[in-house]
C-alpha cells in the first residue's frame, strides 16, 4: 500500500468497483495473497516483494507460489493458457499457473464463479460432519428432534456455510427469485436431505414443508444475514 501512495503502478482492484478504495494484499499467518487487474501490475508487486524479503533476509516458497487467473474465460485450459502466456517470474523463476485455488477454507476457480466453486468443495466436507453427527446420534440415544437440528447447526452447518458471508449472496438472490425458495446448490441440497431423513419423509416432500415442520430457515436467509452483518462491519471500520 505504501508503493501505491507513492505512485507506483501495482493495479490493485478497487472495493466496489472503480473508484472505491484500493484492496491490499491479504495476509494470513505465514500466507500471503497478491492481487492484481493487470500482468504488469502483479509482476511490480513480486518484486516488490523480492526486494522487501531480501532486505529482511527472508524466503519464499517457490513450489508453494502459484499463479491463478480470476477471468471470467470459458474454460479452465483458456484461463491457464492465458496466465502462463503472462510469463510472471519471481526470483527469476517462472510462477505455475493453477485453476483453484483454496484460501481459509473457501475454494477459488479460475472459470467458475465463486458461489460456483466454494458451495460443492463446502458440501463435500458437510457430509463428513453430517455423517458424524447421525452417528454420535444414535450412539447416545438421541431422538429428539429440536437436540438433532441443534447439533445439526453446531456440527454440521458450520462446515457447510462457512465464508458464506462472502460466496453466498449470489445464491441468495437466485434463491429468493426462485418459486422453490431454493438455489438448488449442493450445500441447500444437504439441509434439505438431513431434514428429510430427520422427519423420515420422502424425496418428494416439498422444501417448504420440511422447512415449516422443523421450523427451520433456509440456508440462503441465514447467508445472506451474516452477509449484511459483514457489509456493516465493513463500512464502521
Amino acid at each position: 500500500m505504501a508503493a501505491a501512495r507513492r505512485g507506483e503502478q501495482l493495479d490493485l482492484p478497487s472495493f466496489l468497483g472503480s473508484g472505491g478504495a484500493a484492496v491490499p494484499l491479504l495476509l494470513y499467518a505465514d500466507d500471503m495473497v497478491l492481487l492484481a487487474t493487470s500482468a504488469a501490475g502483479l509482476q511490480r508487486q513480486l518484486n516488490l516483494l523480492q526486494q522487501y524479503c531480501r532486505q529482511w533476509g527472508l524466503t519464499v516458497n517457490i513450489d508453494k507460489t502459484k499463479l491463478m487467473l480470476l477471468s471470467g474465460r470459458r474454460t479452465q485450459h483458456a484461463a491457464q493458457q492465458t496466465a502462463e502466456a503472462a510469463g510472471l517470474t519471481f526470483v527469476g523463476q517462472q510462477l505455475a499457473a493453477v485453476t483453484s485455488f483454496k484460501y481459509l477454507g473457501i475454494a477459488f476457480h479460475s472459470s467458475t464463479c465463486l458461489a460456483g466453486a466454494a458451495t460443492p468443495a463446502r458440501a463435500q466436507l458437510a457430509r463428513l460432519a453430517m455423517h458424524n453427527c447421525r452417528t454420535r446420534c444414535a450412539e447416545v440415544g438421541i431422538e429428539a428432534a429440536p437436540v438433532q437440528l441443534r447439533l445439526f447447526g453446531t456440527m454440521v452447518d458450520s462446515v457447510l456455510s462457512h465464508g458464506a458471508e462472502v460466496w453466498g449472496v449470489q445464491l441468495a438472490a437466485k434463491a429468493a427469485c426462485c418459486h422453490r425458495g431454493s438455489a438448488g446448490s449442493a450445500a441447500e441440497k444437504l439441509q434439505l436431505s438431513y431434514l428429510r431423513h430427520l422427519l423420515g419423509v420422502r424425496q418428494s416432500t416439498p422444501n417448504a414443508a420440511l422447512l415449516a415442520e422443523t421450523g427451520e430457515r433456509p440456508l440462503w436467509q441465514r447467508w445472506l444475514r451474516r452477509a449484511a452483518k459483514l457489509w456493516n462491519k465493513t463500512l464502521e471500520e
